[in-house]
């Protein structure tokens, strides 16, 4: 669905007057005089977000299991509602979301670039004349230094967990990780206000009130260029495998319309690194890579649609897939899906423990 420019700014404003006058406000004079100007703000955004919703370009995802029943069959429902019941979150279309992060930082990227290309004019400097393993170790020091100056808002621990098999297992979180984590904290918190710019197809309004976020742009520009060096120390040196940033996962715009048809973002991420990870990908691989997805309901689609997304996501020009049938014994296929079923496992544990 295409986002961009799909709301139009008069008919919000129309909108939100309409509101007023429903909720008997007699006046914005009257109702400044009775409430501070955050509190006005606040239920303005909570104004904006009904509006959108009603628009269906948010929704509302309630908490309560009596209130997902009364939406999925509201005849046939039995119960009462109690206050809580009603607890909801908005809920913003995940491309909306990444688009508008990656909207802002290309904008104001302008007021710290110049951090990036300072970091490896000097680190360029240091490493000439030296061997690869001699230049991975400096990139190590400096990658470590650099990291330890971003300040996570929930810094992620070790933990214990239970594998496939129910053995207890420690979990430790990589640094990569860490800072995918950071990135989603930093997106939930973008204020309604922000979005709306991208919503009516007009970036120039980032700039004005109530658009214009200081603090965001800073958040974003200074969490997000110091990524973008670690990143390029990680490509370079391969400190860790990078599942959370590279091309093949949803940090690459492109990617975000295909997680529908997935369970999960690990699904995701799984399928992308399997396929990429293939030394040719054959026909037999795909049906029996499939075949597992849709049987571990890790894939909710069609065979079709995991087609286009292995046509454009790898440049190849698959037309059919065929479903395996139930054989009794060890045969080639059902040896690859035992594998795929053995690499997920392990490949969820060490990266999308918590999905």
């Amino acid at each position: 669905m295409k986002y961009f420019g799909i709301l139009d700014r008069e008919e919000l404003k129309l909108g939100l007057k309409i509101l007023e006058i429903e909720s008997s406000k007699e006046s914005c004079k009257d109702f400044e005089l009775e409430f501070s100007q955050e509190i006005i703000d606040m239920c303005r955004q909570v104004d904006i977000e009904h509006l959108l919703v009603e628009k269906e370009i948010f929704k509302y995802t309630f908490l309560s299991d009596k209130m997902i029943d009364y939406e999925n069959d509201p005849t046939n429902f039995e119960g009462e509602f109690t206050f809580e019941d009603f607890d909801a979150f908005l809920d913003i279309p995940i491309l909306i979301s990444y688009k508008v992060y990656d909207l802002i930082y290309e904008l104001y990227i302008f007021k710290v670039e110049k951090l990036k290309l300072d970091f490896f004019d000097l680190f360029e400097e240091n490493i000439y004349g030296m061997t690869y393993q001699e230049a991975r170790k400096m990139a190590l020091i400096h990658f470590k230094e650099l990291y330890n100056t971003i300040t996570l808002s929930n810094p992620e621990q070790s933990f214990t967990m239970r594998n496939s098999i129910y053995e207890k297992i420690i979990h430790t979180p990589s640094l990569l990780y860490k800072l995918d984590r950071e990135k989603k904290h930093i997106i939930n918190n973008i204020n309604i206000y922000t979005y709306l710019p991208y919503l009516y197809g007009d970036i120039s309004l980032f700039n004005v009130s109530p658009y214009y976020n200081e603090d965001l742009i800073h958040e974003i520009t200074s969490f997000q260029i110091k990524v973008d060096i670690l990143l390029e120390l990680n490509n370079r040196f391969n400190f860790e495998t990078d599942i959370y940033f590279n091309n093949i996962f949803y940090y690459q715009i492109e990617s975000i319309v295909y997680l529908d048809s997935f369970l999960n973002s690990g699904a995701y991420a799984f399928t992308m690194y399997t396929i990429s990870n293939l030394d040719n990908i054959k026909r037999s691989t795909l049906e029996s890579l499939l075949q597992f997805l849709k049987v571990s309901k890790l894939f909710n689609s069609t065979a079709e649609k995991f087609m286009e997304i292995v046509n454009l996501k790898f440049d190849e020009n698959i037309k059919t897939l065929k479903k395996h049938p139930e054989m009794r014994g060890e045969t080639t296929h059902k040896i690859r899906m035992n594998n795929f079923q053995k690499e997920w496992e392990f490949f969820k544990a060490k990266y999308f423990p918590e999905d």
